[in-house]
C-alpha cells in the first residue's frame, strides 16, 4: 500500500473515531437576534428543538424568545408531535417548580399539508427561572393535553437532549442584550 493511501486510511479512521466520541448535542442553530419592526424592541429567538434525548421521554419540543421590551420574562414555545390540544405545561427544575403562565389563547396545529404535524403553544416564565433551567442538572417538562400527559427530561444530567445545546448561546445572547456581564 502506498504511503499516501496509508496516511489517508489513518486520517479517515481518526475522523471516524472523533465523530463517535462527540456528544449528540447540537449548537444553537436556529438562534436569531433581530429588531422587531412593530415596536423597535430587540428580540432573541431560539427555534424549537427536541427537548429530550432521542432514546427516552416523549417527543416534546421547546423554543425560547426574549424581548427587550419585557426584559424579565422569557416566552417558551412548547409542543409535541401530532394534533394535541395543549392545555398547560409544568416545569420542574432540579425538584422545584417554575412559575409558568399561559401566553397564547390557543394551540397552533401547524400546516395541515405537511407530512408531520406539530402542536405548539406559547407560555411565559421569568428570566430567573430560565437561568435556573439553563444551569439545572434535571429539568422535567410536562405537556398536559386533552386526555394525555407527555413528559421529557433534559439538562446536564441528560446528555443527548438537543435543547441542551441551545441553552448556552441563548443565555449568552440575552445576557449581552440585558447589559449583564458574562458568567
Amino acid at each position: 500500500m502506498s504511503r499516501i493511501k496509508h496516511l489517508l486510511l489513518i486520517l479517515a479512521a481518526a475522523c471516524t473515531l472523533a465523530g463517535c466520541a462527540s456528544t449528540n448535542e447540537p449548537t444553537a442553530s436556529g438562534l436569531q437576534v433581530f429588531k422587531d419592526d412593530y415596536d423597535g424592541s430587540t428580540v432573541a429567538r431560539q427555534a424549537p428543538v427536541n427537548a429530550g434525548s432521542y432514546v427516552t421521554g416523549d417527543w416534546n419540543v421547546l423554543g425560547f424568545e426574549w424581548k427587550s421590551k419585557f426584559p424579565n420574562r422569557v416566552l417558551l414555545a412548547a409542543g409535541t408531535r401530532g394534533v394535541v390540544k395543549i392545555d398547560e405545561i409544568t416545569i420542574d427544575i432540579d425538584g422545584e417548580g417554575a412559575d409558568v403562565k399561559t401566553a397564547s389563547e390557543m394551540t397552533n396545529y401547524g400546516d395541515p399539508s405537511s407530512a408531520e404535524r406539530w402542536s405548539m403553544r406559547r407560555f411565559e416564565i421569568s428570566w430567573e427561572d430560565f437561568e435556573r433551567i439553563a444551569a439545572a442538572r434535571t429539568v422535567r417538562l410536562k405537556i398536559v393535553g386533552a386526555n394525555q400527559v407527555l413528559v421529557t427530561s433534559f439538562g446536564a444530567a441528560h446528555a443527548g437532549a438537543p435543547v441542551n445545546g441551545t441553552l448556552p448561546a441563548f443565555l449568552a445572547a440575552v445576557r449581552k442584550l440585558r447589559g449583564e456581564a458574562p458568567k
